[in-house]
């Protein structure tokens, strides 16, 4: 399996970039001043971008305690088969196999995401283009260098040791609102939960039928 680092070496950079922008548009006025055309912003931009997708390849890899691979498998998306894009550990794929958990990694140095894994799948290779979009958007989540990578982690930490609330039904919650806001929600018959809860089964079942399949196509190519 190839590195996501490497597979960005290979990659077209600026239809990368146009797949990028395609799914995350940025915001022109975010970018600009007063005295800027929208065409000197979008250079700007796609500026930024290419600086971006540079210091990546350039990254020195630094290893991670466990091995992160990213795979593809479907999903019920906007009522239709899509696609969600996955990253899991190796030592934990050699224990608990399909049964191994996803993680998110927006806190994750970039350093370590670069030497991760790309699952060589049929799935996972039909959507690689999707793929990586969604790993340079992860990465940056904090920032292209991530500047705020730490500070957001600091944040996070001060947030949990502080956080002593209770949890509350969801009914409770819209309760509360209704009295503190003097809105009434809509709310559904219990017939259309009833259907509404179906559909959500369904959509999970067959978000978990495709992610054991591929977790086990990932397997089956890992050889363990």
């Amino acid at each position: 399996m190839r590195t996501v680092q490497e597979i960005l070496k290979s990659m077209d950079e600026e239809k990368l970039i146009n797949a990028y922008l395609y799914r995350f548009p940025v915001n022109v006025q975010n970018w600009s001043n007063n005295d800027e055309k929208i065409g000197e912003v979008k250079a700007t931009i796609y500026k930024e971008m290419h600086k971006y997708l540079e210091r990546l390849k350039k990254l020195p890899i630094l290893k991670d305690d466990d091995q992160g691979i990213f795979f593809v498998h479907r999903c019920i998306k906007d009522d239709i088969n899509g696609q969600t894009f996955q990253l899991i550990f190796l030592n934990e794929l050699k224990e608990k196999r399909e049964a191994t958990q996803s993680y998110s990694y927006n806190f994750i140095e970039q350093e370590k995401i670069m030497g991760y894994w790309v699952a060589e799948t049929a799935l996972t290779k039909y959507y690689l283009e999707d793929l990586m979009v969604d790993i340079l958007y992860e990465a940056s989540f904090f920032g292209f260098t991530q500047e705020h990578l730490q500070e957001e982690k600091d944040e996070l930490d001060r947030r949990i040791a502080e956080d002593d609330s209770e949890t509350i039904s969801v009914e409770d919650f819209f309760a509360e609102l209704e009295e503190e806001q003097g809105y009434k929600f809509d709310r559904q018959s219990s017939d259309e939960q009833k259907l509404e809860m179906k559909v959500i089964k369904i959509a999970g079942e067959y978000w978990e039928h495709s992610r054991k399949k591929e977790l086990h196509n990932v397997i089956k190519l890992l050889g363990i």
